[in-house]
């Protein structure tokens, strides 16, 4: 996997789409279901926000602005001569990074099976299917 150790961290992320929020299963605790809403109680909003434009809007738009001041930090350590190591902690989970596989075509298309069904999560089925893409060709 390419190492934001030795290497700058690449420049994207990614990012959730504002009708793609999707809200915690209510009876698997690695799954999810259904749509999002404003919290009942707004205490945890750390910005008020505009209920009109609807709960994925607002946090999808907080997301962007994390992205940017996340990236923002890094650039600014990395100018001060800060080892990439450690400029690199405060970066989301979500900034893209790049991998190789070795993998026989057997197993491969078992990982597919799990992952391109239909129970998957989402970003890993969207992930399967373009991997999909590759081996059909």
């Amino acid at each position: 996997e390419y190492s934001t150790r030795y290497s700058e961290a690449i420049d994207d992320k990614q990012e959730t789409d504002f009708s793609e929020w999707r809200a915690q299963s209510s009876i698997n605790k690695q799954g999810s279901e259904g749509s999002i809403s404003w919290p009942e109680n707004e205490d945890d909003i750390v910005i008020p926000g505009s209920k009109n434009s609807g709960a994925g809007v607002y946090l999808s738009a907080r997301e962007r602005d994390f992205h940017r001041s996340a990236q923002s930090l890094y650039r600014e350590r990395l100018a001060f001569g800060v080892a990439r190591e450690q400029a690199r902690k405060d970066l989301p989970l979500s900034t893209y990074t790049e991998a190789y596989w070795k993998i026989d075509l057997h197993n491969l298309l078992h990982f597919l099976r799990l992952r391109m069904d239909s129970h998957a999560q989402l970003e890993i089925r969207q992930y399967a299917n373009a991997i999909a893409e590759v081996v059909k060709e």
